[in-house]
């Protein structure tokens, strides 16, 4: 985790000294392009800087072994296409088990009839009434244990078709979500 935070911390200085730079060499007379440049570079790392330094960016509850948020791409009919090593160790597949497998392998078969019926509305509609909602859940382990889980899943429009994108969060010491 150091390491990520130094490659930030150097990535950020290098876009505010990139701007600072720019900026002073059109008040100096070396850059005729004008100080809306320099002022776009300032602004985009600052922005950068802030956006990292916000609560809901920087904190995520984590169980042992998870690095951080979990992020899972599936297509229109709900296979896999990627995910982040953040899944593989939530969930126990390897990125090469996951690829190519239904989504269904992350949720108990209990939710699985729920969850083919909520694709076939959205490919129907075009729209998902889930879409940016944190959505409390249960996740299904390789090993079959099952463990509460925080989705959020939006739903991309492309020349390809429909791609979902979910963001999975552990819940540490929630109650089994999806039991009531």
């Amino acid at each position: 985790m150091r390491s990520d935070r130094i490659a930030y911390a150097a990535s950020t200085a290098l876009l505010l000294l990139y701007g600072l730079v720019y900026l002073v060499s059109t008040f100096t007379g070396d850059n005729p392009r004008g100080w809306v440049g320099g002022a776009v570079w300032l602004a985009f790392g600052g922005w950068i800087a802030l956006i990292a330094t916000w609560p809901e960016a920087v904190r995520v509850d984590r169980l042992p072994g998870t690095g951080s948020t979990a992020v899972v791409v599936a297509d229109a009919s709900g296979i896999i296409l990627s995910w982040n090593p953040q899944a593989a160790a939530l969930f126990g597949w390897s990125t090469d088990e996951a690829v190519g497998q239904p989504l269904t392998v992350l949720m108990p078969p209990r939710f699985r009839d729920q969850h083919a019926g909520g694709l076939a509305r959205v490919r129907a509609s075009g729209q998902s009434e889930l879409a940016g909602r944190i959505i409390p859940l249960v996740g299904l382990r390789s090993d079959g244990s099952e463990f509460p889980i925080a989705l959020t899943v939006n739903a991309w429009h492309s020349d390809d078709g429909m791609t979902y994108t979910g963001v999975i969060r552990p819940m540490e010491g929630g109650r089994d979500a999806g039991t009531d």
